[in-house]
């Protein structure tokens, strides 16, 4: 029977999220998190122009070098997207030992989480998942959506969530 994977959004605001690894999948890696708010840590010998700047600017912190299972110190998780299977697979290892949540790219059987296609407009979120079955689909079934999932609809979100609140803090004092 096929891997099936329990949906969760998970709190990374401020916490540190390791990549291993500094290429264009590595990257992407650390813009999405960055966009839910995580403190990234990027190790790569050799990381991308992107990563570099990220790093210039402050939004992130690189060691360029190669990983050490150290780098997983207060880390909420880790993901390993280098090109070399070994030390992808020493990082899925070592991330395991230390009961930190884990995303080896494309070796979705070295996972303890696989990282869906997102689409973010404000408070509102939408992934999507094969399973790790068919990224590709997943991407494309993402592009399609985001012609539907507007920013109106996630400025709708955040006014719903702001009605909401005030509804409930008005409760709250009736009690």
């Amino acid at each position: 029977m096929p891997k099936s994977y329990y949906p969760i959004n998970l709190d990374v605001s401020g916490k540190k999220c390791l990549v291993v690894g500094g290429g264009a999948v590595a990257e992407r890696k650390v813009k999405t998190l960055l966009k839910f708010g995580a403190r990234a840590v990027v190790v790569a010998p050799e990381p991308t122009g992107g990563i570099a700047r990220l790093a210039k600017s402050g939004k992130v912190k690189l060691a360029r070098r190669k990983y050490r299972s150290s780098d997983l110190k207060e880390a909420a998780l880790v993901i390993a997207a280098t090109d070399d299977g070994e030390v992808n697979r020493r990082v899925a290892l070592d991330a395991k030992k230390n009961k930190i949540l884990v995303n080896v790219i494309d070796r979705p059987e070295l996972c303890s989480f696989i990282a869906p296609s997102v689409i973010k407009r404000g408070p509102l979120v939408v992934s999507i998942s094969t399973s790790g079955n068919a990224p590709a689909f997943s991407k494309a079934l993402r592009l399609k959506l985001e012609k539907i999932v507007t920013p109106a609809l996630g400025k709708l979100a955040g006014e719903l969530g702001r009605i909401r609140r005030q509804k409930l803090g008005t409760a709250s004092h009736r009690a």
